[in-house]
């Protein structure tokens, strides 16, 4: 099989870890579409994180550029955890575009969309949208990562917990750094604060604590 396009590698890059060629080949053709080249300016994302610890969501609002050619499009990627399946992921736009194509593996959890633009950028010009990603796995995560562009000005991740299930500590750590202890507000949710980032992955991770609050059971 032949090595994946340039276009592709990269994309498969920012799912945070190495990947198969199969899942290469299972991408690449939303990257060929492509009439151009975005880059990524910032980055704001949103966690939705249910009463069982379960990652039900991720909303993700992006400022793009045009950097080259006259791109219609971005490529969303969102790799789940193992022994999860691509057949619980889904994908909807919200502002600023609308949902084209969708790829899914066959065997590994993972989704890839077109995100649509509205027209073609021109080269310089700036865009906003926004989409979310449905993961309705049942498998509890004690972190979250999210692979940064180089390029990026700003990046953010929030993480909201459900009053029943409120970590005892929350930790945050950009690139190769040394994890750091990140603070719970007072509405139950932490933040990830990253500027200047020259590439690379953003994570939030959590600890449960041993015995979490169980939400009441429905009135029968």
């Amino acid at each position: 099989m032949p090595p994946p396009p340039a276009g592709a590698q990269a994309l498969l890059a920012s799912v945070g870890q190495s990947l198969s060629e199969d899942m290469a080949a299972t991408i690449s053709p939303l990257i060929e579409r492509s009439a151009g080249v975005l880059a990524t300016r910032v980055v704001d994302e949103v966690l939705t994180i249910d009463s069982r610890g379960c990652l039900r969501s991720i909303r993700t609002r992006l400022v793009v550029e045009a950097v080259s050619g006259f791109p219609d499009r971005y490529t969303a990627v969102y790799m789940s955890r193992d022994g999860s399946s691509s057949g619980v992921l889904g994908m909807r736009a919200l502002i600023g575009c609308r949902v084209g194509r969708v790829r899914r593996h066959p065997s590994s959890p993972i989704v890839a969309a077109e995100m649509l633009l509205g027209a073609p950028l021109l080269p310089g010009q700036h865009h906003v949208l926004e989409y979310e990603v449905v993961d309705r796995g049942r498998t509890t995560r004690p972190r979250y990562a999210r692979f940064i562009p180089k390029g990026t000005s700003s990046a953010v991740i929030t993480a909201p917990f459900d009053r029943y299930r409120v970590p005892a500590r929350c930790f945050g750590r950009v690139g190769e750094e040394e994890p750091r202890e990140l603070s719970l507000s007072a509405d139950l949710a932490t933040h990830l604060i990253a500027a200047g980032i020259p590439g690379g992955q953003l994570e939030v991770s959590w600890e449960w604590p041993e015995q979490p609050s169980l939400p009441p059971e429905p009135a029968r």
